[in-house]
């Protein structure tokens, strides 16, 4: 790795107006701070950060972001401390240099001083190869499974005509009469697997962007809209649901005019299963880990949502 002055800071709120400009350089888009203080929990000063930000003069050029998180045995009696890895920023002009490594070790120290079981994260082409050079193992990857809704170019037109804000009021309309409360924490089980913690932390962690807890054909499912509609969590009851829920579906939104709803879901997963016999799967995010402890767990005994991932 090669040598850079820069210097290294885990992640605090001091740092989010910095974040953002950062974020503006590399992805060309602007988000606020407000982003970053709820994606990372700033707003708990008893919260330890696991993410780090590379800066040069007090200026961030960098940053690897990676939080921890709970996840409970079936009973709710087990847990296990895993760190859900995500952002990996960095400017261009620091590319190849080694910033990166840096930032990554920096993060593994806190990681490891906090006991943490594993690192894990949904990866994109870039993030996956990283991980490999550091000999992350891979587990189950994710399926994509898709609902064609309207037709693709004319809800692209009407994005372009500024109609982004009237789609979502058309959904929420639309899901209105479906949306409930409940404990997900509850449906969130599976024999024999450890599952992410769903209390009130975690879904205040969720809040920079809105989503909708629905109820379909006796099926729950929790829906995030981002110019398409996703499927971050879903519960059948029953094995025959899977195909009444699509139907509905489809003619639920379908007038709305968004594209297209997916279904992410962890393949060999009893989701996957049932959406397997409605159609077939395409590829989605791979999954890769980091054993960090020497718990008798292993990963494989993991289940995943797609609403664990921090986009969601």
């Amino acid at each position: 790795m090669e040598n850079t002055d820069f210097k290294l800071e885990y992640l605090t709120d001091s740092h989010t107006k910095g974040l953002c400009d950062l974020y503006k350089r590399v992805f060309q888009k602007e988000v606020t701070e407000e982003y970053f203080s709820i994606k990372y929990g700033l707003f708990d000063a008893e919260r330890i950060q696991c993410a780090t930000v590379a800066l040069i003069n007090d200026d961030i050029i960098g940053f690897y972001g990676a939080y921890l998180t709970e996840f409970c045995d079936y009973n709710r009696k087990d847990t296990l401390k895993l760190v859900h890895t995500c952002d990996y920023i960095l400017l261009e002009e620091f590319r190849g240099k080694g910033v990166l490594d840096h930032l990554y070790l920096h993060s593994l120290k806190e990681m490891k001083q906090q006991n943490a079981d594993f690192a894990y994260g949904f990866h994109s082409v870039q993030t996956y190869k990283f991980s490999q050079k550091y000999s992350w193992v891979d587990t189950l990857f994710f399926k994509r499974f898709h609902l064609q809704l309207f037709p693709k170019k004319v809800a692209q037109g009407l994005r372009k005509i500024g109609m982004e804000k009237t789609l979502r009021k058309r959904l929420e309309k639309a899901l209105e009469s479906y949306i409930i409360k409940c404990d997900l924490d509850t449906l969130n089980k599976t024999p024999k697997k450890y599952t992410q913690k769903y209390d009130s932390a975690f879904f205040k962690m969720k809040e920079f962007c809105p989503h909708y807890l629905v109820e379909i054909e006796g099926c729950t499912l929790w829906l995030k809209y981002d110019l398409y509609i996703a499927v971050g969590f879903v519960h059948f009851p029953e094995s025959g649901r899977a195909n009444y829920l699509i139907e509905t579906l489809k003619k639920i939104v379908g007038k709305v005019g968004i594209h297209e709803l997916i279904f992410h879901v962890q393949d060999q997963s009893p989701e996957f299963s049932l959406l397997d016999n409605w159609q077939e799967a395409q590829p989605s995010f791979k999954i890769s880990y980091l054993r960090l402890s020497d718990s008798d767990v292993a990963f494989e005994n993991v289940k995943l949502n797609f609403m664990d991932m921090d986009i969601f």
